[in-house]
């Protein structure tokens, strides 16, 4: 049977090739934007469109996900992809300009999951893909609140896949390394950022410096698209591997899911080859460092615990 699929942030050239990947796949999806105008050009047999605000509140995103159901009668997937990078450093962003930064890249997320969990609970199937970045993992300078509001999605989507497992939904979290993408190129600086007594090299250094991210990616944005697909309907690259419906819960569990880490898709899956050198190094660079503190990491211990 064909998915259903409910995207969010569709006018974006990303949001684009990926509806072209579903409706390949013999798919449906519902394309939603903020502006309904910039998307009514994807409306056909197989995409329904709908107007969202992500950060609009908890009555109107379930009213929202009530529309998207009556589209095509249910949904398999929602995938969250809106977001936007606040430049400014933590000493000059104000609270409300870092309220918007979480209001659109994290309770957004978590609202509009909890809008649409009835109708996957209902069937007891489902999988919310969530397009995160590696950027939760490393914070520059200048940007840190877009990567703090990336790692509280993170925390999010560790906890929802343990809590909704059992009803049959999955969820997926993809880091995605550099790409094309208006997130970059539309980002919230200089113009709302007030002027900086400290920082303005650093500042003047990154508005120069993410317009050339942009111009050399090092991710095909339709392979990305592609793999979204494989990965959510288990084909292509991702053939014979499964989403997990759960992570693992202590050091028994770990072991057996690194048994099984060949057949299984990880919850959380980086994507580009910067991201796989980013958190390969990462993950080394963490062993080491707790190999080098490992007396003193232990040091706290509880005599009786550390003597059995």
């Amino acid at each position: 049977m064909p998915h259903v699929q409910y995207t969010g942030s569709r006018r974006t050239t990303v949001g684009r090739e990926l509806i072209e990947a579903i409706t390949k796949r013999g798919d449906k999806a519902i394309a939603t934007a903020r502006n309904l105008s910039s998307i009514e050009d994807l409306k056909s047999d197989s995409v329904a469109t709908l107007q969202l605000e992500v950060t609009a509140s908890q009555d109107e995103l379930n009213q929202r996900a009530e529309e998207a159901v009556k589209a095509f009668g249910r949904i398999d997937v929602l995938v969250h992809n809106a977001g936007y990078m606040q430049m400014g450093t933590w000493e000059d962003l104000t609270p409300e300009l870092l309220q918007a930064q979480f209001a659109t890249n994290f309770f957004g997320p978590v609202n509009l999951t909890r809008a649409i969990l009835p109708h996957m609970r209902s069937r007891n199937a489902g999988t919310v893909v969530f397009v995160n970045s590696t950027s939760r993992l490393q914070h520059f300078a200048g940007v840190a609140a877009y990567g703090a509001s990336k790692a509280a999605l993170d925390r999010f989507v560790d906890g929802l896949t343990r809590e909704v497992g059992p009803a049959g939904i999955k969820t997926l979290s993809l880091d995605i390394g550099a790409f094309q993408s208006s997130l970059i190129l539309e980002h919230k600086a200089p113009s709302n950022v007030p002027p900086t007594e400290h920082h303005g090299q650093l500042m003047d250094a990154l508005v120069g410096y993410l317009p050339l991210v942009h111009a050399n990616p090092v991710i095909d944005i339709t392979k990305l698209a592609n793999l979204f697909v494989d990965l959510v309907k288990g084909e292509g690259v991702a053939e014979g591997r499964e989403i997990p419906l759960r992570l693992p819960g202590g050091p028994d569990d770990l072991w057996k899911e690194l048994a099984n880490e060949q057949k299984d898709i990880p919850q959380t899956l980086p994507v580009g080859p910067d991201a796989f050198e980013y958190v390969k190094q990462l993950s080394e660079y963490g062993l080491r460092k707790i190999e080098m503190w490992e007396d003193v990491i232990k040091s706290a211990n509880v005599e009786t615990r550390a003597a059995q």
